[in-house]
């Protein structure tokens, strides 16, 4: 029985949310930071495209364009931050978001990545460009300025695209990139100097080459360790390897073998997938990958389970199931889009107590583009770990709500020194890409979503955990009673909404406000068994939670 309850929470938490009629989600403040008529932000992984300078703000990284047509001329990085002293948006526009930010290059350019330099917090942006196509940077004079000066890798890194880099504590640059000439081989590069860039080194053999740009690569915060990660994209299944510096790229460790966790059973074997592999480290320097796991069952790979894994190797056991999401043959009526699965992109980040988070994007079965094309669309979800260096994670959180939108691309922010999550993602009008000839052009938001995360600090709005410490019910499962505790009492009444599976509202009532007794007992015995969601509702958040009805047999 404790396996089937668990099996229905799992499936209600994933399935439920979107039909429910008066949403609860979203939480927290999203602020429109640009905009794109680019609709295919990410190929491969999710990069890390927002970072903390927590002396100075929030620099953002977007793919921009305002063409609407299909050759992209005007195609740039497009560039926003937010100032922690007046908490704005230095660059929003106010009259149109297509001209919020700006351009960081001075031509063509795309698929690169942001960071910061730690020792003095400006932001480095990266990109692929020109003819032979090459990295190029750009670092900000001053953090928020606006104003970027360049280092040009041709000709020592010449025939190469799709550069994802990172700066190390000493300063210097890394970069991760594809061959040119084959699009399928990865190669190495760093500089030191930021003008002068030593020449770039194959990284992946004996291990098997990507064969598309699945490559990542991450850096610690506190020694010289540097990480490579790769998914051998024609592995049927595919598998995935890392291989890592401790001096700051001078000498490397042999590439590894990432084995996969332990997903799935019998037939059905896991296999990682081009969008991921996601690598962090934390401020103990433990190496953190979290990626989602897809299912080949005779040689032939699904979209459909997906189960989203975290890696430690300083955990016993290394790996802890993030999440799974289920469907039916039945639900999947229409393509999730290219280089997808169910759910997919994770990326990580950590709050300043050492807690990790995740957020990935999430194709929603019930909620599909009318087309032409038709496609599912997507929304952003987010979990946290138990405090534990990941070695358990709590229930998946929708952040953003279903609607005629299609939300992807998430990346969220590495360091949360202000106890607010911060994600940023695409708001795709018309689910599918245009990029790919799929659908007519939109002009998309790109959004920054902030959510305070309850342990201090700020707060911009309801938080992703207004009960943690204020609210419990019990017993659950029940055979009828519930109750419920409050500890303190909330602020004014409470709104009590009950939905059942479906998403229809079964029941609803308030609570008067103070004086409270401490907790209140909720009848539930006239209602048929099975899995619901009781939300509660303050001035000051709401929360859903589900609860198991279990019936005695005659």
């Amino acid at each position: 029985m404790e396996v089937a309850v668990r099996n229905l929470l799992s499936l209600l938490l994933v399935l439920s949310g979107a039909a429910l009629a008066d949403p609860v989600l979203p939480i927290g403040r999203i602020d429109t930071i640009g905009g794109t008529t680019y609709d295919w932000q990410m190929g491969g992984p999710a990069y890390r495209w927002i970072v903390n300078a927590p002396g100075h703000g929030v620099p953002v990284y977007w793919i921009r364009s305002l063409d609407t047509g299909t050759a992209f001329p005007d195609r740039n990085i497009g560039y926003n931050y937010y100032d922690y002293s007046t908490r704005k948006w230095l660059g929003n526009d106010t009259s149109d978001f297509m001209n919020s930010g700006v351009n960081v290059f001075t031509q063509r350019s795309g698929f690169g990545s942001l960071d910061i330099n730690p020792k003095d917090e400006r932001s480095v942006l990266s990109a692929h460009m020109g003819t032979p196509l090459h990295l190029e940077l750009a670092r900000e004079v001053a953090p928020g300025s606006f104003v970027f000066e360049y280092s040009n890798s041709s000709p020592t890194v010449n025939g190469y695209l799709w550069p994802v880099t990172v700066v190390d504590t000493a300063g210097w640059t890394h970069a991760v990139l594809i061959d040119e000439a084959s699009r399928g081989r990865i190669f190495y590069a760093r500089t030191r100097t930021w003008e002068q860039w030593d020449s770039a080194r194959a990284v992946a053999a004996p291990q098997p080459e990507p064969m598309f740009p699945s490559h990542h690569i991450a850096t610690s915060r506190v020694s010289h360790r540097v990480v490579l990660t790769w998914t051998f994209s024609e592995g049927a299944p595919d598998p995935g390897f890392y291989r890592e510096t401790t001096d700051g790229g001078t000498t490397w460790q042999h590439p590894t073998e990432l084995h996969w966790p332990p997903a799935f059973s019998g037939e059905t074997v896991p296999s990682y997938h081009i969008s991921g592999l996601f690598p962090y480290y934390d401020r103990h320097d433990r190496l953190h990958v979290v990626c989602p796991v897809m299912p080949y069952i005779n040689g032939r790979g699904y979209i459909v389970p997906v189960e989203m894994w975290h890696w430690c190797r300083e955990n016993s056991p290394q790996w802890s199931r993030i999440m799974r999401v289920d469907a039916d043959s039945a639900s999947i009526t229409c393509p999730v889009g290219y280089n997808a699965l169910l759910a997919c992109r994770p990326s990580l980040g950590e709050d300043r107590n050492g807690g990790l988070h995740v957020c990935w994007e999430q194709f929603d079965t019930t909620n599909i583009e009318p087309g032409p094309p038709t496609y599912m669309r997507a929304d952003i979800w987010w979990s946290e770990d138990n405090d534990d260096n990941g070695a358990s994670w709590r229930a998946p959180v929708r952040l953003t709500v279903p609607d005629a939108t299609s939300k992807r691309f998430p990346s969220i922010m590495d360091w949360m020194s202000e106890d607010t999550l911060r994600v940023l993602y695409l708001v795709d009008l018309v689910a599918g890409f245009h990029v790919q000839g799929e659908g007519h052009p939109t002009e998309n938001p790109i959004v920054v979503q902030h959510v305070p995360l309850s342990v201090g600090g700020v707060s911009d709005g309801p938080s992703l955990r207004p009960w943690e410490r204020t609210f419990r019910m019990s017993p659950n499962p029940t055979s009828g009673n519930v109750r419920l505790e409050f500890s303190p009492a909330p602020p004014g009444s409470v709104k009590l909404s009950l939905f059942d599976r479906s998403g229809r509202s079964v029941f609803s009532a308030r609570l008067p406000g103070h004086p409270f007794t401490g907790s209140r007992s909720l009848d539930l015995s006239h209602f048929p068994a099975g899995v619901y969601l009781l939300r509660l509702e303050t001035s000051d958040g709401a929360s859903v939670q589900p609860v198991v009805l279990l019936k005695e047999e005659p």
